[in-house]
């Protein structure tokens, strides 16, 4: 039996939109301090699942029921940013019934129950350290400058502020729809952390395969309507899944077979309607009236056979450029070659986009040669270069309303445009859907189908990613990897990365550009070789005499007296023992069932430890004072 206190229950969940069953009859049960993972593919219902949560949607029926005083915070894919507000204060937001408690508070005096209860609560929700934390958020997550209108913002820093806007509120429960989106890999690493110690529950959407390998305790699967739970991380949740659908087929089987043996006989026409025949005939008609197991479909990526590519792709001889006083890169060479995925990488606004631009001709290098061979085709795969028209059904988006797909010039092959866009699992009732109707997976996966059937033999794909469902990722990888002409790729997913790329461009600031051949996580190894290496911790003794060096020798020491010379002696233990029990809790904390066990105790167990690092703090504070006067 599970003891672990319920923070949120669904039963018996119904939603239809138009003619698709969204939820059917869904039960949902999600226990304090988990870390769930929701997965399905695009349209499924996943954000639909999200909203009704969230309580910004209503189901057609079914009951839904959350802990007492439950505070929740979402992350919509839509971003309802206040454009009158600057970047902070939309952040701040997030933390607005803090913020109301601590004025409440402040106008309270101090000496009674309720103050103490109400400082207590704000303690537990991080309300004292409220400003330092929004400080570091907006940092980690490179937003915009604070003071900043939110009015002009891009899509990718309006999304950053939402998410930094929903991590600040320190809620019971967060909803996040796709966190990942529009954050570099550094900005996801800290996401990570900031999850794997967040004192609440999360339940999140997302594309990021290591992300949910790294932070999902459980994977809820949301398929036909019917919610699967799967206890793990994702990689444990692929092995149930086929475990279950191996379970699936096999009794789908036995079913099979049974019918087939009794169809003769009942096709005959038992003579006798005896109870015993009665009671055959119940099974058959009982059996034949199941449905059997729905078999997932995966996304067909037609990819144009690619034109062939001359000696020479693509040569970049000494590039430079420089945008608004920065300079993004100087004196950068590479060579393209045939059959290679190059992926590029980098913390945003380093200057990937820039010389994606550089290549297609749409901005001109500073310095340097852009060399380009004579049978060189760019396609370049930039979803937020395509719009689609929301009043076109997806059969007249995708061709112009032409029965067939004409592929790379006459010579290039067609196809006809329904079956092309069955190959990317749009069934007939969405084929005949107005753009305005589809998801936000089902947007992408249109117009990553729209822009791939352009051809070309050296593909650049800017985020691809984004918004795609893990199955048609998994797609788009074997087309990458079978692919015979040239491909770069922008892009901080590192699962995707590490499976298709043959080498790695990565900006590493300062205007340089590194090149190493091999996947993401090989340039990562050979990246630390490269950096000095780190040196191991100083003792406490020798933190405390490089210190005391650093005073200044001119300063006339004071003469300790005999009590401060007692403290100073003791203060090496003190401090060792001081960390020992930082240590202690923080290997705590990095335990995987540390929220299960703690459940309800776990923000004032954050709270403690913030607090002891504190006294650490000052204890070496105190060392340095004492050592300067010896």
């Amino acid at each position: 039996m599970n003891n672990q206190t319920v923070i949120v229950n669904a039963s018996g969940l119904d939603v239809q939109i138009g003619r698709q069953i969204i939820l059917k009859k869904a039960e949902l049960t999600v226990f304090e301090g988990e870390r769930v993972g929701l997965v399905g593919r695009n349209g499924a219902g996943k954000s639909t699942l999200l909203s009704i949560l969230a309580g910004t949607l209503k189901p057609d029926d079914g009951i839904l029921a959350f802990k007492r005083e439950t505070q929740v915070a979402f992350l919509p894919q839509d971003l309802p940013l206040d454009p009158e507000k600057t970047v902070r204060e939309n952040v701040l937001d997030g933390a607005s019934y803090v913020l109301k408690m601590i004025s409440r508070y402040e106008q309270m005096s101090h000496d009674n129950h309720e103050a103490m209860a109400l400082e207590h609560t704000i303690a537990q929700h991080g309300g004292w350290t409220l400003d330092r934390r929004v400080d570091e958020a907006m940092t980690r997550l490179h937003l915009p400058p604070p003071d900043r209108s939110s009015a002009n913002l891009s899509g990718g820093e309006r999304r950053r502020v939402a998410l930094c806007r929903t991590l600040v509120s320190l809620s019971d429960l967060l909803l996040l729809d796709e966190p990942t989106n529009h954050l570099d890999t550094e900005a996801i690493e800290w996401l990570e952390q900031f999850l794997s110690r967040y004192p609440g529950t999360c339940i999140m959407v997302t594309h990021d395969r290591y992300f949910l390998d790294r932070i999902a305790d459980r994977i809820l699967e949301l398929t036909d309507g019917v919610i699967y739970s799967h206890p793990g991380n994702y990689t444990a949740y692929l092995t149930a899944k086929s475990d279950r659908e191996e379970q699936d087929e096999a009794k789908e089987h036995k079913r099979q077979s049974f019918l087939r043996r009794e169809l003769d006989w009942v096709r005959r026409g038992p003579k006798a309607r005896t109870t015993k025949s009665k009671s055959r005939l119940d099974r058959y008609y009982s059996a034949e009236s199941e449905s059997g197991p729905n078999r997932e479909l995966d996304v067909e990526l037609i990819l144009p056979v690619p034109p062939k590519l001359s000696a020479r792709v693509v040569d970049f001889r000494e590039l430079g450029l420089s945008l608004g006083g920065k300079t993004l890169f100087k004196d950068f060479s590479f060579s393209f070659s045939a059959a290679t995925c190059i992926g590029v990488v980098g913390p945003n606004g380093v200057g990937k986009t820039s010389l994606i631009k550089v290549m297609i001709g749409e901005l001109e290098p500073d310095s340097g040669e852009l060399v380009i061979g004579n049978q060189t085709v760019f396609n370049y795969v930039d979803q937020h270069r395509v719009h689609l028209n929301d009043d076109n059904t997806v059969f007249n988006e995708i061709n112009d309303g032409k029965d067939f797909i004409q592929f790379g010039g006459e010579e290039g092959g067609r196809v006809s445009t329904w079956t092309y866009l069955r190959r990317y699992l749009f069934a007939e009732e969405r084929i005949l859907t107005q753009v305005r109707c589809l998801s936000g997976g089902e947007r992408s996966r249109l117009m990553l189908a729209k822009i791939l059937k352009d051809g070309g033999n050296f593909l650049i794909l800017d985020e691809p990613t984004n918004d795609l469902d893990l199955p048609t990722l998994r797609v788009l990888e074997e087309g990458l990897i079978r692919f015979a002409g040239c491909a770069m790729v922008v892009s901080h997913d590192r699962y995707f990365l590490n499976r298709v790329c043959t080498g790695i461009l990565a900006f590493e600031g300062d205007g340089k550009v590194y090149y190493q051949e091999g996947d993401y996580d090989y340039y990562l190894q050979k990246k630390a070789e490269r950096q000095p290496v780190a040196s191991k911790p100083e003792p406490v003794a020798s933190k405390v005499a490089k210190s005391a060096k650093t005073s200044s020798s001119d300063d006339k020491p004071k003469k300790l007296t005999w009590k401060d010379q007692k403290e100073l002696d003791g203060m090496e233990e003190k401090i060792n023992k001081a960390e020992a029990a930082v240590a202690e809790m923080e290997t705590q904390f990095n335990d995987p069932d540390f929220y299960i066990k703690n459940g309800p105790k776990v923000k004032e167990l954050i709270a403690e430890l913030e607090h002891r690092r504190r006294e650490v703090e000052k204890l070496y504070s105190r060392w340095h004072e004492l050592s300067s006067q010896k």
